[in-house]
């Protein structure tokens, strides 16, 4: 059994990226209460979230529930904003040629075979030195699901099967991951 965190970004006072009404705390919440769900009916792996509402926890706070409960793999969510479009995601820049990047291919590759029907595109697996994905002591994902200042894609998070959808292929490809 795998021990899992799910971080979704932001929260409380920090709003995150907003656009019109859309605010990216509510969505990473959102979806990561949804691929939670998938994690407790499947029961092979524990699975922890840094935040259960809308509060806000610093960024040594989410690292710090991820390390002291040994978690074996940490998921942070996000979406993007400033003028893209499309998917991303991030893994610590240390680690090249590890079991992190190994799960970020297998991660990755999941959800873009989703949103691949969406005609999406695929902004590529990513290194960056992102406080969560340096600190933990596990390997660590951060997700750029989207952009929330792109029309195409806040009209795709505005769906709920949209959102079902995309949290079902983040839960598969992290299942995937750790097999």
């Amino acid at each position: 059994m795998a021990y899992i965190v799910l971080d979704p970004g932001h929260g409380g006072s920090d709003p995150g990226a907003v656009y019109q009404d859309t605010k990216e705390k509510e969505l990473t919440l959102l979806i990561a209460r949804k691929v939670s769900e998938h994690f407790k009916v499947d029961k092979k792996h524990s699975v922890k979230m840094t935040r259960n509402n809308d509060n806000y926890l610093s960024l040594e706070e989410r690292v710090k529930i991820a390390n002291d409960w040994g978690a074996d793999y940490f998921v942070s969510l996000h979406h993007n904003a400033g003028g893209g479009h499309g998917f991303e995601s991030y893994v610590y820049s240390g680690n090249k040629n590890t079991e992190t990047k190994e799960k970020q291919e297998i991660v990755h590759r999941s959800i873009m075979s989703f949103l691949q029907s969406y005609e999406l595109p695929d902004r590529g697996m990513k290194e960056n030195n992102y406080f969560v994905l340096k600190n933990t002591k596990m390997s660590a994902i951060l997700l750029e699901n989207l952009f929330l200042d792109h029309d195409k894609d806040v009209a795709l998070l505005s769906k709920n099967e949209f959102i079902t959808n995309l949290s079902t292929s983040i839960y598969e490809g992290v299942e995937l991951s750790l097999n």
